[in-house]
């Protein structure tokens, strides 16, 4: 039984490794840059921040790294749970300069 049981997962670990071997690896989910281009915005944003009258400028900076917020009650509804979704970072990365 015990014997049987290594045997398949002996067999089970050496088409796994085949099928690792032919696997493609996937194309990465986010650009490279947007760590970087993010980076960038939150600094525009902090030093915008620090300037008197600039509200206009620093909402657009903050509507462009947030998409939208999601509100919704925990399990037990008795507290909010939030959750932001990041602006479309591809598209920021086009209108960004090189």
């Amino acid at each position: 039984m015990v014997r049987d049981d290594a045997q398949r997962i002996s067999t089970r670990i050496e088409i796994l490794k085949r099928e690792l071997a032919c696997e493609i690896a996937p194309e990465p989910i986010l650009h490279p840059a947007t760590a970087d281009m993010y980076a960038r915005e939150v600094q525009k944003l902090i030093k915008t921040l620090n300037e008197p009258g600039h509200s206009e400028e620093v909402a657009g900076l903050i509507r462009g790294l947030i998409d939208r917020i999601i509100l919704k009650p925990d399990a037990s509804k008795t507290r909010l749970v939030v959750n932001l979704d990041i602006g479309h970072p591809v598209g920021m990365l086009h209108s960004q300069p090189a």
